[in-house]
């Protein structure tokens, strides 16, 4: 129920941020819109301002925290979680190409840069930009996107994956109630994926559960790489203005 309303609040949001851009349901399949240098930015912060709602249904330690608490919460980690929904949904919609997913109703692929960069500013030098992102994108997203497809995440192991990447111990300096909440909550996490794991009559299931970390630490690691990429991308005055 609540991932339904976060994706309801995704779609509702870009489609307004775009109404330049036809969305439409063909046989109840969303037709997708390609990404673009403008609404790239625009869409990830429509998915922070979902998952504040979201996390909020989700967990009562999240809600009795401060706003502001509630959003840097999501903020250290929201790269992780952007990136891993991207690849999660292209996974889904787009398992035998190199198409991603930015955006809940974009997408991207390196064979369309140029209709990706034909909105950007006029000073970006638009070859070295595709260079470095052509070269970004298939060191850090697609092989991550192989992985995610070699694993095939269960919509339930999807969003304890987006649980854990929440509640991690972001900061070695963290007061010891903060500690204390991460830890509760990820023991819960944990303990309802086992009784999800022997609910579907798996009992052997210690190597998925290693699967399903390693690729947390995996996303950890990108998320970090993809930080460092956007201060290059800055250098070459792309999303200065965001």
């Amino acid at each position: 129920k609540y991932s339904s309303e976060l994706c309801i609040t995704r779609k509702n949001g870009e489609v307004a941020n775009c109404p330049g851009q036809i969305y439409k349901l063909h046989r109840g399949i969303m037709k997708f819109a390609p990404a673009t240098y403008s609404n790239v930015v625009p869409n990830a912060q429509i998915m922070f301002t979902g998952l504040l709602d979201f996390f909020n249904t989700c967990f009562d330690d999240y809600g009795k925290l401060s706003k502001q608490s509630q959003q840097l919460l999501i903020l250290n980690s929201f790269e992780l979680m952007h990136r891993a929904d991207d690849l999660y949904r292209s996974v889904h919609h787009f398992p035998d190409d190199d198409t991603l997913m930015p955006g809940y109703t974009t997408t991207f692929s390196l064979d369309n840069l140029d209709e990706f960069l034909a909105d950007c500013p006029s000073g970006v030098n638009k070859e070295e930009a595709m260079a470095v992102i052509i070269k970004n994108t298939k060191r850090h997203l697609l092989v991550n996107k192989a992985h995610f497809k070699r694993l095939q995440l269960s919509i339930e192991e999807y969003l304890a994956f987006l649980g854990l990447a929440l509640w991690k111990d972001h900061d070695s300096n963290v007061d010891d109630n903060m500690a204390e909440m991460v830890e509760r909550n990820r023991s819960t996490i944990m303990t309802e994926l086992h009784n999800h794991y022997a609910h579907k009559g798996k009992h052997n299931y210690a190597a998925r559960l290693g699967d399903l970390l390693c690729l947390l630490v995996n996303m950890e690691e990108l998320a970090s790489q993809h930080t460092e990429d956007l201060k290059v991308y800055k250098l070459m005055n792309m999303f200065n203005e965001f």
